[in-house]
C-alpha cells in the first residue's frame, strides 16, 4: 500500500484437497504459490533432522523427442548426471539471490558442419543482474534493454518480427515459427562475473517461441 493505492487480491486456501480438479481439461498455467513456514508441506523436501535440503530445479524444455535436453539451466546444489563430461559454467549467486553479469550481448553464431567458426555480438548491458524464477516464461529485460533488443530483432527480421515498445510488451510473427528457421542462428550470450572455467551460456532467440 502506497499513497493510498490499495490492491485487492482473490486468495484460495484449502485445508484437504481430495482430488485436483482446479485445471480439468485445461492447459497448464504458472503463477506464485505461498507456503507458510509450518507446513507439512515441508517436509517431503528437507531432512528431519538438519532441516536442510539438497536440491536442483532444471529449467529446461523437455521436448518430446528428447528426455534430456541438450543444454540446460539448473539451479541448486545436487549433482546432475547429465552435466558429468560436459561443457558448464558454474555461477554463485550474490547475496540477493541473482547473479552478476559481466556481459550479455545479442548476436549470431556462424557454424560450418556443426561446429563453431564464427560470431558477432552486440553489447546490451552489464549493470543489471540476472535473476532466475520458475514464475514466468520468457526473457524479462529492463526498459532501455528491452528497446535495444526490439531495434536489434527488427534489424535482423527485415521487420517480419512486430514487438510491442510498452512495458510488459512481447514481439510476434505473422506465420508460424518453422517458417522463420533462420532465427535459430541468432542467440544471446551470458557472460556471468567469477564464473567457472570462463564458460559462458548462449539461449537461442528460438527458446522464447
Amino acid at each position: 500500500m502506497a499513497d493510498g493505492i490499495c490492491k485487492d487480491i482473490v486468495v484460495y486456501s484449502a485445508e484437504d484437497v481430495s482430488q485436483d480438479n482446479w485445471l480439468y481439461d485445461l492447459d497448464g498455467t504458472f503463477g506464485i504459490i505461498g507456503i507458510g513456514p509450518s507446513s507439512s508441506f515441508w517436509n517431503g523436501y528437507t531432512d528431519p533432522f538438519t532441516l536442510r535440503s539438497n536440491y536442483s530445479i532444471s529449467l529446461g524444455r523437455i521436448s518430446a523427442q528428447a528426455l534430456i535436453p541438450a543444454s540446460n539451466i539448473t539451479f541448486g546444489g545436487a549433482s546432475v548426471s547429465e552435466y558429468f563430461g560436459a561443457k558448464y559454467a558454474e555461477v554463485v549467486a550474490l547475496a540477493n539471490y541473482s547473479y552478476a553479469l559481466d556481459n550479455f550481448a545479442f548476436g549470431i553464431v556462424y557454424q560450418t558442419n556443426g561446429i563453431d567458426t564464427s560470431e558477432y555480438f552486440m553489447e546490451l548491458q552489464n549493470y543489471y543482474p540476472v535473476v532466475f524464477t520458475t514464475n514466468f516464461i520468457g526473457l524479462g529485460l529492463p526498459s532501455e534493454v528491452w528497446e535495444s533488443v526490439t531495434s536489434l530483432i527488427d534489424k535482423v527480421s527485415h521487420g517480419a518480427v512486430s514487438c510491442s515498445r510498452e512495458p510488459d510488451g512481447v514481439c510476434v510473427l505473422a506465420e508460424t515459427c518453422e517458417n522463420y528457421v533462420a532465427f535459430s542462428d541468432y542467440t544471446f550470450r551470458f557472460n556471468f562475473t567469477d564464473v567457472t572455467n570462463m564458460n559462458y551460456i548462449r539461449v537461442p532467440l528460438a527458446a522464447f517461441a
